[in-house]
């Protein structure tokens, strides 16, 4: 898949992210420790890979775009009439199941951001 959005760059080291954000992130980091930090990740992390697993086996109408272990799944339109229109998708995810999957274009589809709570549901959302 080829992505044509061009680079995603930034001019300072904080990138696109508010100081808030990153200090906030900081602070959870030192009040939860490295243990529960990786066993946070791993649940992420499996849940992305059961997820991906589960779309690509259920869902041939889609394209998994996502290729990194990683706390993001990309769901992409496949090209065709026949094929599920990605965006709708999300629109009626949201709608029906509460689920909230941001929206993109070039390619056309939607992403699920994954963080615990996400991972601990992974299977209502297949």
């Amino acid at each position: 898949m080829d992505w044509n959005g061009g680079f995603y760059t930034t001019p300072s080291m904080a990138g696109s992210r508010p100081g808030n954000v990153v200090a906030g992130t900081w602070a959870a980091m030192c009040k939860i420790g490295r243990k529960q930090y990786v066993e946070h990740a791993k649940l992420i992390f499996g849940a992305q890979k059961n997820i991906i697993e589960a779309l690509k086996k259920e869902c041939p109408e889609v394209d998994v775009g996502t290729v990194h272990t990683s706390s993001l799944i990309a769901i992409v339109t496949k090209p065709g009439s026949d094929q599920i229109n990605c965006i709708a998708l999300a629109d009626v995810l949201q709608k029906e199941f509460k689920w909230v999957l941001n929206k993109t274009m070039r390619p056309s589809g939607c992403k699920l951001v994954i963080s615990e709570p996400t991972a601990e549901h992974w299977k209502e959302f297949v």
